[in-house]
């Protein structure tokens, strides 16, 4: 758990002599670490794939993660081939966008369950 914690141990002798001491631990959240397979800038013609792929983006403390996606192309929010504005699930991979040729910049924001962040 994050937060701060404070432990107290408490001695006595046999003969009724005590003795205390308290240690207080801050336990901070562990930012996660983006490892990202492809660019997040490209330049699509017609015929080309789309794979972006963070899965082996890890947290140091093991949490679970989500992971929320964005693109820009010319100053505005992606279409796809129909003119729809994209929607990105919480994923890992983006994978066969169907995109109109141009380019496009994605963003990664990846939260850990215990409240780190790192952004791409």
């Amino acid at each position: 758990s994050v937060g701060s914690f404070t432990f107290e141990v408490r001695v006595i002798t046999s003969l009724g002599a005590s003795a205390s001491a308290k240690v207080t631990f801050n336990v901070n959240p562990s930012n996660p670490v983006i490892h990202l397979v492809g660019s997040p800038t490209l330049t699509r013609g017609s015929e080309d794939e789309i794979l972006i792929e963070a899965s082996k983006t890890s947290s140091p403390d093991g949490t679970p993660l989500t992971f929320s996606w964005s693109c820009q192309s010319k100053g505005s929010a992606c279409k796809d081939s129909n003119g729809q504005a994209l929607s990105f699930a919480s994923v890992s991979v983006l994978k066969g966008l169907s995109l109109l040729p141009g380019e496009y910049f994605f963003n990664l924001k990846v939260n850990s369950l215990m409240g780190g962040s790192s952004s791409l």
